[in-house]
């Protein structure tokens, strides 16, 4: 099965997540689930499994699951952005 190298994730990104304890484990947990698919992803089909399976492992709602993953990917690419333009 095709997915994400773990060993290729930034190290900066990685310590950005970690200052979000709370949200730390279940972010990566789903970001883990969205990797597995993603040669296939389709956003109508997997965005819900993987939040059904992050409720279920986390005991959180599905609707917090999506928002707590929604939220930290716009923040890391605010990161990123910030980042680049740092570097122009």
């Amino acid at each position: 099965m095709a997915g994400f190298d773990e060993s290729d994730r930034d190290s900066e990104v990685e310590a950005l997540i970690d200052r979000s304890p709370e949200e730390r484990d279940i972010y990566r947990y789903m970001r883990d689930e969205f990797d597995k698919v993603l040669d296939t992803y389709d956003p109508d089909i997997h965005d819900r499994e993987v939040a059904v399976k992050a409720s279920d492992k986390f005991d959180v709602s599905i609707d917090y699951a999506l928002d707590l993953y929604t939220r930290m990917v716009f923040k890391i690419a605010e990161f990123q952005q910030r980042r680049f333009n740092k570097s122009k």
